[in-house]
């Protein structure tokens, strides 16, 4: 048995393939020419981007045949809306719900109806109340509609679609076999850091940070300091990392915040220095374990 998963990361395409004993049998990367961001853009040139995606795929996947290929697909954190916000559990369900949907909606006031969404509720305020921090999770139908274009039109057909961060949290649950201890995920991304703790198989504790304007080591700091000062504050015993904007000098800020011995490079090959942005395919090879099971 094997199972197949694409990504998308701003116009790169990524692909990864792995067997039933969980070893990657085939891997690439190629630059489509497009963002999955570029929705409108999208709408106007529907037909030439679906030649172009079918091209790409075929170069991508070689001799592998994907007409009615089964794949998981994943999408990076900036192609969705994530956010963390205190909740009240004291009321009940239905108030929650829709305090949710209104928070949505001061981002969103014309178009929050047209976002897939969903909640998780993450750790408990240290302060004793019954306040938890509710990480919100949306995407934008648009987008996800445009994804399912492309695959449709390929003869792809879509499995599941889930976000890289989740993702990767499912390779260091299911891969890394570590039980019992609060694991520190960091994923660098362009433009873009996101931060998640987990302890066990849930997630506790999520914070973002964007990189258009300010570099990776400033907005790494910020995060670690947030990470230090929240009100639902948690210390992580062991951190990954992932992502294709991985540098020394951010491996040393971390190595000396937690210890060189604590910091690990995500990767699903055992190659990995060989292998551009190896650690970039982490997210891809989590979701390919999932849908193993």
């Amino acid at each position: 048995m094997e199972t197949t998963v694409i990504g998308f990361s701003d116009n790169i395409l990524r692909f990864l393939k792995i067997n039933s004993s969980r070893t990657v049998t085939a891997s690439g990367e190629t630059d489509i020419g497009f963002s999955i961001n570029d929705v409108s853009y999208f709408k106007k040139n529907k037909d030439d981007l679906l030649n172009v995606f079918h091209i790409k795929v075929g170069e991508l996947l070689k001799d592998s045949e994907f007409k009615d290929l089964n794949t998981g697909v994943i999408i990076e954190s900036s192609q969705t809306f994530l956010i963390t916000i205190p909740v009240d559990f004291t009321d009940n369900e239905n108030s929650i719900n829709s305090h949710l949907l209104w928070e949505l909606s001061n981002y969103f006031p014309d178009t929050y109806k047209n976002y897939s969404v969903r909640f998780l509720k993450l750790r408990k305020f240290i302060t004793g109340e019954n306040l938890y921090d509710v990480l919100m999770i949306a995407i934008d139908k648009n987008k996800l509609n445009f994804i399912k274009s492309l695959c449709n039109g390929t003869g792809i057909k879509i499995k599941n679609i889930e976000i890289d961060q989740f993702a990767s949290e499912k390779c260091i649950s299911d891969n890394c076999k570590i039980k019992g201890t609060k694991i520190l995920l960091a994923g660098f991304k362009k433009h873009r850091i996101d931060f998640s703790i987990t302890e066990g198989n849930k997630i506790i504790y999520y914070n973002y940070g964007r990189t258009v304007r300010q570099n990776y080591l400033n907005v790494s700091a910020k995060l670690l300091n947030s990470l230090k000062t929240s009100a639902s504050a948690v210390s992580p015993d062991k951190i990954f990392i992932y992502g294709d904007s991985i540098s020394e000098e951010l491996n040393s800020l971390l190595f000396n915040e937690f210890g060189k011995q604590n910091v690990n490079v995500l990767s699903p090959f055992d190659n990995q220095k060989e292998i551009l942005n190896s650690s970039a395919f982490a997210p891809l090879f989590g979701l390919a374990l999932k849908n193993l099971t």
